[in-house]
């Protein structure tokens, strides 16, 4: 997955047959793991449904997606090593895509509000 079109293409298959990618931002997602963080070229797609994180590596993907309804926030932040960072918080816990390539981070981030 060498950018944002390579994981569009990929991340499709995940879709559900009704589901219409509106938003995607490619950059770095921090997967929880064992109560480490890894971190992994991935994609936040926003769709017409929900919202999902994608990973591909070494053969192995990483689909998680979570119900606007259960989101309680998502925002933006800026941080000194990873750069404009989009922050999605459900139950207490942070879900981070870093390190972001697209230039349509506020549009995203304004979808996925208005959806939850």
């Amino acid at each position: 997955m060498r950018n944002e079109q390579d994981a569009l293409s990929l991340v499709r298959a995940s879709l559900k047959e009704d589901e219409e990618v509106r938003q995607s931002l490619f950059g770095t997602v921090h997967l929880p793991f064992m109560s480490a963080r890894r971190k992994r070229k991935g994609l936040l797609v926003a769709t017409n449904q929900r919202l999902a994180f994608y990973t591909q590596q070494f053969g192995t993907e990483t689909f998680e997606p979570y119900d606007y309804k259960e989101i309680d926030a998502v925002e933006t932040r800026h941080h000194y090593a990873h750069g404009q960072q989009v922050v999605v918080q459900q139950d207490g816990q942070e879900q981070i895509l870093s390190a972001i390539e697209s230039a349509n981070i506020f549009d995203c981030v304004n979808f996925i509000q208005q959806k939850i």
